[in-house]
């Protein structure tokens, strides 16, 4: 298969190199959100629900197929109806329509026994995360404020819930919503952390507000915001911000010993 790059570049989240220079995919599909997919920098309408939920659950594991049967349980999980194969076939082609295969390039390939879509790394955002998490992390101990800067443009790829509503009956889209949500908050943790370690504390406070709001349970967050107050000679809000945290986890857990926070938190409590 042939991927058409552009050689023009610049700084984005959708980049490639240690200069985070951006390819210019002819296609791209994004599920750190709503399902959304373009085609020459225009979005493209991707047809009605189920068609769009069988585009989403072949971009869970791009170049591996999944069987029809997969599929049909997949979206039909309850009641599939008699003609699901058939539904499976005619979502396929209208897909196949809609990314504009032609005689040389071939996006949505028979495998075995189902399908699978034929994707570059670079065209999917969830997997761009994930390689710009493996980058940021061998960066850190180099260049702390490079790999902030990788971290910085990947976690604004970020949209809400993958796929937004679509697959609520489907488990391997929930789960997979679920460990994209998961690799993302720690994204975010790390980046936090890294703009820390370069000394960017004032300007994370009103974020980590937010997203200790968000995700109250996430003690790195917690620990993060008390260490950026501290710097900025709030201690007493960072003192006040630990008795918060205990007091969430101590009415949510019930119990005072087990509503402690974690050694993360104490040890940031007291630089």
């Amino acid at each position: 298969m042939i991927y058409e790059t552009s050689t023009t570049s610049h700084q984005g989240p959708w980049s490639s190199g240690d200069d985070l220079r951006t390819l210019d995919e002819v296609i791209r599909f994004e599920v750190l959100g709503p399902l959304q997919v373009s085609i020459d920098g225009r979005s493209t309408a991707v047809g009605p629900p189920q068609q769009q939920t069988l585009l989403a659950l072949l971009l869970t594991s791009p170049n591996r197929a999944i069987t029809t049967d997969r599929i049909v349980e997949e979206m039909w999980s309850r009641d599939p109806p008699p003609s699901a194969r058939h539904l499976v076939h005619v979502y396929v082609s209208r897909l196949r329509e809609l990314l504009g295969e032609g005689e040389h390039e071939t996006r949505i390939v028979r495998g075995g026994s189902g399908y699978a879509i034929s994707a570059h790394p670079e065209e999917i955002d969830a997997m761009v995360l994930e390689a710009s998490i493996s980058e940021a992390d061998d960066l850190r101990r180099s260049d702390p404020s490079a790999a902030a800067r990788r971290l910085h443009d990947t976690t604004a790829l970020w949209r809400g819930r993958p796929f937004g509503d679509l697959g609520f009956e489907s488990p391997l889209l929930t789960a997979e919503a679920g460990r994209l949500e998961e690799l993302y908050l720690e994204a975010m943790a790390e980046r936090i952390g890294l703009d820390l370690e370069i000394g960017d504390h004032r300007e994370v406070i009103l974020q980590l507000e937010q997203l200790t709001e968000q995700h109250p349970y996430r003690e790195a967050f917690w620990a993060h915001l008390m260490l950026a107050l501290y710097r900025c000679g709030r201690q007493a809000e960072a003192l006040q911000t630990y008795q918060t945290l205990r007091r969430t986890l101590v009415e949510e857990l019930g119990s005072a010993g087990r509503g402690s926070p974690g050694e993360r938190v104490q040890r940031d409590d007291h630089r």
